[in-house]
């Protein structure tokens, strides 16, 4: 992989401004300040993004830390070869956006070269090789000075070297001589909770903030006694900020005693209000309803005499209606019989008799026989006079009996007419009381009268209301005075009891001196801590993950860099960096000169970028990495990166003149570019 060009819109001090790298050595040169970690940055960014994978905050500090200063476009576009084609990178910072293209083709690589849609992290060539961001800040690219306590990642492990061996000239790389320094350390710091510095500092720190708080709570006491002292009026004539003082400020009973005023206000207020709200008709319109209910009630009464006379009519219809039985007629006296038959015998005998004798003397029997006959006769004339009376009193009976039943039947008549025509008072009765009722919103006559005597009383209810809101507001207003002038009494009571204040000012001042060194100390301490723990971790994954692939690939550097005098490289199951010299002796990193100790653990630095991407080789950035470099190990360095610069290229960022005359005084290739 080789970068080609990095063409800035806009990132940091940087504005449309465009850098050109070479193959092999460049060293480009820069005072402090002049843009050298921006322009390394840049080259992150536009690989990586600013995005973080899992955190609260969805991009790193460096996106607003390199936000242009003067303002307008954030971004630009990276050219590097890589797999044999060359890619562009173009980004927006500030919309987080990016596309990337074949340089040369114009073929859009977006989708093949990015992680996800998310992180929009490249992946430099996604078929030949990949690299993570902390990958390539830790080992592709090392700014002088950086430090990570993560024994997870083998970054740590080369950060930490490198701060080792750039301290001094003589620092060595053993791992127990380190942890001895850190435990010394630590032990001169202790812990917050023990008779060490920072303990001491904890203990103080917390008296400090003790008295400090204690003299903070007299202080805001005071004020909020005399805030309140000032905010309590000397008193109140208003009846509603009278119910304030009462309700915030007074006691249960009068809270309660309150309330129960207010409740009876309010309830013979919705009395007042539902007599108002209720519809009510007029007192001549109640009287017209009491005489609409008393001509019902009479209508009612001549109703059920009418129907009582009906079913008298019915009954008595009924009855006549029968008919009579036929009258009983006595038989012919049998003196009738026994008179005619006696006389007719004598008439006959003295017919007879004459007719025989021709004498008188035979009408002997015949006066006796016709007076039998008389008799017979006038006794039968007799019985035919009472047999007619009979009939004729029969026949009188009969006709009064149809005279009855015409008269009942048009008496029946007339209940049933006279019941039609209550019927029809009576619905009109009733449909005018309803209709009086539904209009004034009652169901009955009695809801009237009840509601014509809410609707009188109501003015007595708006007098009583004023009343006992006059006494309700004066109760108030004394009540609220009251409170007032004890809750008045009893705040000067307090602040006269406030005990001096003390130097709060001095005691703030101590305070902070002691945090910061506390802070300082606790920082040191979480550094050696994880430095000691970074140490022993990574010594651990040295030798069980890249241990034996590291020592094949440093083999082959360390015997040219050294010129043959050390062939071989390995890691001892405690992790320890061991060489070996051409004659077969085994050192340990700690028994080499510091040049060549330099030269080895360059030498480690370029193997574990060749582990990183076996197909592709990385760029080597370094920024002020010699910056404590004497000239002799400055120039062995050199050297080396000029033999590595043959397979990759390397950016030597600098701030100072010596590698540039180094360079030119012995004759080594390279490219000059000046920020």
């Amino acid at each position: 992989m080789r970068l080609l060009e990095a063409d800035i819109r806009g990132f940091g001090q940087y504005r449309n401004r465009t850098i050109r790298f070479d193959s092999g050595l460049n060293l480009i040169h820069g005072a402090n300040e002049s843009g050298k970690t921006t322009l390394m940055k840049f080259i992150e960014g536009m690989l990586y993004g600013f995005s973080k994978p899992v955190s609260a905050q969805p991009h790193t500090e460096d996106l607003e830390r390199f936000r242009p200063w003067s303002g307008g476009p954030y971004g630009g576009c990276l050219i590097y070869e890589c797999g044999g084609r060359r890619i562009a990178v173009d980004r927006d910072f500030a919309a987080d956006t990016v596309r990337v293209t074949d340089a040369d083709s114009g073929e859009d690589l977006t989708e093949r070269m990015i992680r996800n849609g998310i992180l929009q992290q490249l992946l430099p060539d996604g078929e030949s090789f990949t690299i993570s961001p902390a990958a390539f800040r830790n080992t592709i690219s090392v700014i002088q000075g950086a430090a990570s306590a993560d024994p997870s990642s083998i970054r740590e492990e080369l950060e930490e070297s490198l701060d080792n061996l750039t301290s001094s000239g003589d620092e060595d790389l053993s791992v127990r001589r380190s942890l001895e320094r850190l435990r010394t350390q630590l032990d001169r710091i202790g812990a917050a909770d023990d008779e060490g510095e920072l303990g001491k500092l904890a203990v103080r720190e917390q008296e400090l903030t003790l008295n400090l708080r204690s003299a903070h709570e007299i202080l805001e006491r005071r004020e909020r006694i005399l805030g309140e002292l000032d905010a309590i009026p000397d008193a109140v004539e208003d009846a509603e900020d009278a119910a304030w003082v009462v309700q915030r400020a007074g006691n249960p009973w009068q809270r309660n005693y309150l309330q129960e005023l207010d409740q009876q206000i309010e309830e013979h207020v919705r009395e007042q209000d539902e007599s108002r709200m209720m519809p009510v008709g007029t007192d001549q319109e109640y009287e017209n309803l009491i005489e609409l209910r008393m001509q019902e009630k009479e209508a009612r009464s001549r109703y059920g005499e009418a129907v009582v006379r009906e079913q008298a009519c019915s009954e008595e219809i009924g009855k006549l209606r029968e008919p009579l039985d036929p009258p009983y007629l006595p038989p012919i006296p049998r003196q009738v019989w026994i008179w005619l038959v006696a006389g007719t015998i004598l008439v006959a005998g003295g017919v007879i008799g004459y007719l025989l004798t021709h004498q008188f003397r035979g009408f002997v029997a015949l006066v006796p026989g016709i007076v039998m006959l008389v008799v017979a006769v006038s006794i039968f004339l007799r019985h035919r006079r009472e047999h007619k009376a009979i009939l004729d009193e029969a026949s009188a009976g009969e006709a009064d009996r149809l005279n009855r039943l015409s008269a009942e039947e048009r008496r029946l008549a007339d209940c049933k007419e006279e019941q039609e025509q209550i019927r029809t008072a009576l619905s009109q009765y009733t449909s005018r009381m309803d209709q009086l009722l539904q209009q004034a919103g009652v169901a009955t006559i009695d809801e009237y009268r009840d509601r014509l005597q809410q609707s009188r009383s109501a003015g007595e209810l708006a007098d009583r209301i004023a009343h006992e809101q006059q006494e309700k507001d004066g109760w108030l207003i004394r009540t609220a005075n009251d409170i007032l002038r004890a809750r008045r009494e009893l705040l000067e009571e307090r602040l006269a009891a406030i005990p001096a204040v003390p130097d709060a000012e001095q005691m703030q001042r101590e305070l902070t001196e002691v945090s910061k060194r506390k802070e300082a100390l606790q920082l040191e301490r979480t550094s050696l801590l994880a430095a000691s723990s970074a140490i022993e971790s990574l010594s651990r994954e040295i030798r069980r993950e890249y241990g034996p692939a590291l020592a094949r690939l440093m083999n082959h550097t360390v015997s040219e860099v050294t010129g043959g005098r050390y062939n071989r490289v390995s890691f001892t199951e405690e992790g320890e960096l061991r060489v070996t010299s051409a004659d077969g002796h085994d050192y340990g990193i700690e028994n080499l000169s510091a040049g060549t100790g330099d030269q080895i653990y360059m030498a480690l630095r370029l193997a574990m970028v060749d582990v990183l991407s076996r197909e592709e080789k990385l760029p080597l950035i370094l920024d002020d990495a010699f910056a404590r470099y004497d000239e002799e190990r400055l120039l062995g360095m050199l050297r080396l990166l000029s033999a590595e610069a043959g397979r990759r290229q390397i950016l030597i960022f600098s701030c100072q003149t010596r590698e540039q005359e180094l360079l030119g005084r012995h004759k080594i290739a390279f490219s000059m570019q000046t920020l």
